[in-house]
């Protein structure tokens, strides 16, 4: 008996363990990323500070794909540059993927104006 409440608890532990993944706390990650590239950067600022922090980003391009940008006032043939940060947001989960996108908006002269924050998850 007193191994199978043994065995339990190591099992639960492992699986608890197995839940615990290492995120970036959703303010640390806005405040490294405004303190890195403020306004006016350039688009190259941006792709090297992206590449340095390892994450996946997209091309320049319109706005106009992301409703997220429309209902945030974003005009849809706005320049933005989307980049995803996994493992963002709660010290934990049990399922899915926690994550928060980040569009950095570039104005007429493609330099950096406003950088939006959407935090959003995924469900195994």
């Amino acid at each position: 008996m007193a191994l199978a409440v043994i065995a339990m608890a190591v099992l639960g532990t492992l699986f608890w363990a197995m839940c615990i993944v290492d995120r970036v706390p959703a303010g640390d990650l806005r405040e490294r990323i405004e303190r890195e590239l403020p306004r006016g950067s350039t688009i190259a600022d941006i792709n090297r500070f992206l590449e340095r922090e390892d994450v996946g980003y997209s091309e320049p391009g319109p706005a106009r794909p992301w409703s997220v940008l429309r209902d945030r006032g974003v005009d849809s043939d706005t320049t933005v540059i989307s980049a995803i940060y996994r493992n963002a947001g709660p010290r934990w989960t049990f399922v899915g993927d926690e994550f928060i996108q980040v569009f950095f908006v570039l104005g007429a002269d493609l330099r950096l104006e406003e950088i939006i924050f959407v935090p959003g998850s995924t469900f195994l």
